[in-house]
């Protein structure tokens, strides 16, 4: 049980972040080490 409750917070955290990671840069914060995935491709 406290597995699957491990799991559900850490899915819920990564979400949490992503959002955030993607409302900052939009809003011209961009980090300077970006995800792969959150790079902006050329």
């Amino acid at each position: 049980m406290l597995t699957v409750l491990s799991q559900l917070e850490i899915e819920i955290v990564s979400e949490r972040t992503k959002f955030g990671m993607t409302g900052a840069i939009k809003s011209g914060h961009v980090p300077r080490n970006l995800p792969i995935r959150l790079q902006k491709r050329k």
